[in-house]
């Protein structure tokens, strides 16, 4: 089985030519269709989909690359798997410390939502350790681990948690 995949990206230099960047990720196979799209604006971020990433509890959940320029004309790249178009009584598990970075989209929250977060309590113990964790940027809500494990709630704000919202198991 292939593993590995890359897109090309090619900026124009000053000088009017181009210069090829290669983004790579290790451990993808041809299903998971990387670069399926891509999408680059005006301040050169470039985002990059890959709709066949499972997950371990899940196929086909998806997953985004978003890549930021630097001030040398380099890009560096962060992943966000994503869960698009839920439905009532979503629970998502985040019971293993790894579980990288996250973004949940159409989140419900507040008193009595159908919609949970659950938590292994060696990650967070109960509802008050989770809010000292969280932080707003912009609309959206972060709750943060590490720096490697994020849960991004989109236009979520951080005032309309509840405990509801979450589970520790």
């Amino acid at each position: 089985m292939e593993t590995g995949g890359f897109v090309s990206v090619f900026k124009v230099q000053d000088d009017g030519s181009y210069k090829e960047f290669k983004v790579a990720v290790p451990d993808t196979i041809y299903a998971d269709e990387f670069g399926y799209s891509i999408a680059i604006n005006e301040a050169g971020t470039i985002i990059i989909g890959k709709p066949g990433e499972d997950t371990e509890t899940a196929y086909n959940t998806g997953a985004i690359y978003v890549l930021e320029p630097d001030e040398n004309g380099n890009y560096t790249s962060t992943a966000n798997e994503t869960q698009p178009e839920m439905t009532d009584n979503e629970t998502f598990d985040f019971s293993q410390s790894g579980f990288g970075q996250a973004t949940l989209v159409d989140f419900e929250v507040g008193e009595g939502s159908n919609d949970v977060i659950e938590f292994d309590q060696a990650v967070f113990a109960d509802f008050d350790e989770v809010i000292a964790a969280t932080s707003t940027n912009g609309a959206d809500t972060v709750i943060t681990l590490d720096a490697d494990n994020s849960v991004t709630l989109k236009n979520v704000s951080l005032a309309d948690l509840h405990a509801d919202d979450f589970q520790f198991v």
